[in-house]
C-alpha cells in the first residue's frame, strides 16, 4: 500500500521528488531526442540516486520508524549538477531569450518557449525540480527537528 495515515507528509514529498528525478533521467538532456539522461554517466548517477530516494521514501512511508536519510542527502549531487546546467546554458542560449518569448506570447511565443525548454533539456529541468523538492524537504526536516529539540529542552528547564 502506498498510503499510510501514520507516515509523515514529508515522506510523500521525498517520494514525489525522487519520482520527478527518475522521470527526468528518462527524458532528453538536450535538443536531440536520442540523448536521454540515463545514457550518460551523470544521468546514470542521477538515476541511481533517484531510485535510492524513491526506495527510502517508500520504506519510510510503510515503516515510519525506518528512515534512510543518506539518499536524501545524496540528492544534493543531482541538484548541484542540474543547477549548474541551468545557470550555464548551451552556447547561443540565454534566459533573456525566454523573457523575450514571454513578451511575444501572442505572436507564437508559446511554441518558442517550448523550443527553448526542449533545447535546454526537459530531463535536466525535471531533475532540478525533483532534487530541489527533496533538498527543501530535507533541510526543512533538519531545521524543524532542531527547532523541536530546542523547544523540548526549554520545556525540560521550566519543569
Amino acid at each position: 500500500p502506498f498510503f499510510n495515515p501514520n507516515a509523515a507528509k514529508e515522506y510523500y514529498r521525498f517520494f514525489f521528488g525522487g519520482l520527478l528525478m527518475f522521470i527526468g533521467c528518462l527524458m532528453p538532456f538536450d535538443g536531440d531526442w536520442t540523448h536521454v539522461g540515463y545514457k550518460s554517466i551523470a544521468g546514470a548517477v542521477c538515476l541511481v540516486i533517484s531510485l535510492g530516494v524513491i526506495w527510502s521514501a517508500w520504506i519510510s512511508i510503510n515503516i515510519p520508524t525506518m528512515v534512510r536519510m543518506k539518499w536524501y542527502a545524496l540528492a544534493t549531487i543531482p541538484f548541484i549538477w542540474a543547477l549548474l546546467h541551468l545557470i550555464f546554458l548551451p552556447a547561443g542560449m540565454s534566459w533573456g531569450d525566454l523573457s523575450e518569448t514571454f513578451k511575444n506570447i501572442k505572436d507564437g511565443g508559446l511554441s518558442d518557449m517550448g523550443n527553448f525548454f526542449q533545447m535546454v533539456g526537459p530531463g535536466k529541468i525535471l531533475i532540478f525540480l525533483g532534487a530541489l523538492m527533496v533538498e527543501f524537504t530535507f533541510l526543512g526536516g533538519i531545521f524543524g527537528g532542531a527547532k523541536q529539540l530546542k523547544a523540548e529542552k526549554s520545556q525540560g528547564r521550566r519543569r
